[in-house]
């Protein structure tokens, strides 16, 4: 059959080289041999045509008849890119294999430093059934658990102690041709969809602000909401605007910096806001933030430095206790960092 391989070549340019093989997998050694400098980005078989359709008598790309994902070459490996809320993701059996790392490693890592990352910026944590439903990656059909999808900067704080030669030049690589690679332009359509998208949530936005307003929120922490409001779309409000500002944490931050984790490994926001109620705390020491998380808008607080270190010390007063108990309701807690030092 011929194997139709799509490849960026380093000045840029794009190029389609077509073989004859017996398996994708030939056509792809081939195409590294002939360029081996160059990013695969996708490839078709059966003669698909480079703007995506087909030409008559055309074999289907992959099962279910779908077309295959693009793949991108990092250090011999070729890694079918993944995208979950807007991020590109790997999983910790990649990280292995473009390591050249024995299975199990990176997982191994996580795991005994899972205090030190945040779910959803970190990593993310996906069921099975989301993954085959929005067809995020292939999984074996007798899977059920969790997938922990990771991010660029949780990738980054995976491989913190993997200096060797090759690990320098897998990271570089892996994040300039994975992770950061620029999205190709998008098409007419969607470039006014978009536009329509963001031009509500503008409209929205000076509703929020509006409300913030009355409610006396300060302009610079209205400044760090709508920070957050228009991440996902790729917007970064100027570092300028927040210059001078009053460095404050949310509960789920202080508890993972304190590691205060619920059962599951997660930061126990709510155990830290259980113990910040039994506190004095002055309003010098904490701000009212608005905050638009998961779909949701509303206020919370964020606290001092001065605030962490009593939360801190009262721990340490009571002996880290397994249970903080707030009024009828009881959290359980673990503390993976103490539990290790002793």
């Amino acid at each position: 059959m011929k194997v139709a391989v799509n490849m960026r070549l380093p000045n840029g340019a794009e190029k389609t080289l077509v073989y004859g093989a017996k398996h994708v997998a030939d056509a792809y050694t081939k195409a590294k041999e002939d360029h081996p400098k160059g990013v695969i980005y996708n490839h078709s078989r059966g003669g698909e045509r480079r703007d995506g359709k087909r030409r008559q008598g055309a074999a289907h790309d992959c099962q279910g008849g779908q077309r295959m994902k693009e793949l991108i070459n990092i250090n011999t490996t070729a890694l079918e890119v993944k995208e979950y809320k807007g991020h590109r993701v790997v999983t910790l059996k990649e990280i292995d294999e473009v390591h050249q790392r024995p299975e199990g490693t990176a997982r191994k890592r996580f795991n005994d430093n899972k205090q030190h990352f945040v779910e959803g910026v970190d990593y993310y944590k996906v069921c099975a059934s989301e993954i085959r439903t929005h067809k995020i990656m292939k999984l074996s059909p007798k899977a059920h658990e969790d997938v922990a999808l990771i991010t660029e900067s949780g990738y980054l704080m995976l491989v913190k102690s993997f200096t060797d030669d090759l690990a320098w030049a897998v990271q570089r690589e892996l994040v300039n041709n994975y992770f950061r690679v620029k999205v190709p332009a998008s098409s007419g359509a969607e470039k006014r969809a978009a536009a329509m998208l963001l031009n509500a949530k503008s409209r929205t936005a000076k509703q929020m602000m509006a409300l913030w307003t009355a409610a006396g929120v300060k302009p610079e922490y209205q400044a760090l909401a709508l920070g957050d409001y228009y991440r996902e779309d790729g917007i970064r409000l100027p570092a300028v605007a927040l210059q001078g500002t009053k460095v404050t944490y949310d509960k789920t931050t202080i508890a993972g910096k304190l590691g205060v984790m619920s059962k599951s490994g997660k930061p126990h926001a709510a155990a830290v806001g259980a113990i910040i109620a039994k506190l004095v705390i002055g309003d010098d020491e904490r701000e009212q933030v608005p905050y638009h998380r998961n779909g949701h808008d509303g206020f919370d607080y964020q606290y001092t430095e001065s605030v962490i270190e009593r939360v801190k010390a009262w721990l340490e007063m009571n002996h880290y206790p397994s249970v903080i108990v707030a009024g009828e309701k009881n959290y359980q807690v673990r503390y993976p960092r103490v539990e290790e030092a002793s």
